[in-house]
């Protein structure tokens, strides 16, 4: 016998089901020990797996109903944005404390640890360099060269992250790390693709819009002229037969108001950049 609006229980039911499975990813103590490394990479992953789980159970059982799509994002959006277990972090020992190490309490946020995960996506790794521009080989047309499966990868798991963004409360916390963050992947030269930096970027513009992601796209803009700039003064000065000191110059500019005001990235990129 057919249950009259049967569907909207089952949503209730599971949306609790997961507001539970999510709540206790929060609640487990092993991550108030890993945070003692500041930020912890696991929780973002386990969020993750979860979201992914789901989402295919909601495809293959409930033929993408709209009762249970609207009880995952209620569900996410519960736990997503409950508050985490302070850090325990050590500070140095004074004088005045004998040399013992004194214990202070710092808040992370479900903004931070995202920012920071995609960061860490991001970032280069020399055993696993994810290409940058692609190649074509000698003897091959660009419909028969493959892109490594490994930036396919990167770049799936990216957007799986960021989807765990639209379910955030506080975006504009998010935006502050995530521009401090991408300042010190492109000046330090530590991005592992742009192609990828963008996929990030354009979801992040469909979450939000383009007034969230300008100052994002500005930078990338930016470093990519000074990119070109740079090859360019490169093949003058080697044109010239100026010195060699001159041709080793590494310099990134970006527009005024570009870069977040305390980047301790920019004074990295002035010291490893020779004196002309």
């Amino acid at each position: 016998r057919r249950v009259p609006n049967g569907l909207a229980p089952m949503g209730v039911v599971f949306r609790k089901f997961l507001q539970e499975k999510g709540a206790d990813l929060f609640a487990k103590p092993r991550y108030e020990n890993q945070w003692e490394n500041r930020l912890d990479d696991t929780l973002i992953t386990d969020m993750v797996a979860l979201h992914h789980k789901y989402r295919a159970l909601i495809r293959a059982n409930f033929a993408e109903h709209n009762t249970f799509h609207r009880a995952l994002k209620e569900a996410f959006e519960f736990f997503v944005n409950l508050p985490l277990p302070p850090v325990t972090a050590s500070t140095k020992p004074t004088e005045s404390q004998g040399g013992r190490k004194r214990a202070r309490q710092e808040e992370i946020s479900v903004s931070e640890l995202l920012s920071d995960h995609i960061d860490r996506r991001l970032r280069k790794a020399p055993a696993e360099m994810v290409p940058i521009s692609p190649v074509l080989p000698e003897n091959g047309s660009a419909e028969s060269f493959l892109t490594p499966r490994r930036e396919t990868e990167l770049e799936r798991k990216l957007v799986s992250i960021v989807d765990l963004f639209g379910y955030v409360n506080d975006k504009d916390v998010f935006g502050q790390f995530y521009l401090k963050h991408l300042a010190k992947r492109l000046i330090l030269g530590r991005s592992n693709s742009v192609d990828a930096e963008q996929i990030v970027i354009g979801k992040l513009k469909q979450v939000c819009g383009n007034p969230f992601v300008s100052k994002f796209t500005g930078m990338i803009k930016d470093l990519m002229l000074a990119r070109s700039l740079q090859n360019a003064f490169v093949q003058f000065v080697h044109a010239e037969k100026l010195s060699a000191a001159a041709a080793a110059a590494d310099t990134a500019a970006a527009a005024a108001g570009g870069l977040p005001d305390s980047c301790d990235c920019c004074a990295a990129a002035e010291r490893r950049s020779p004196t002309l």
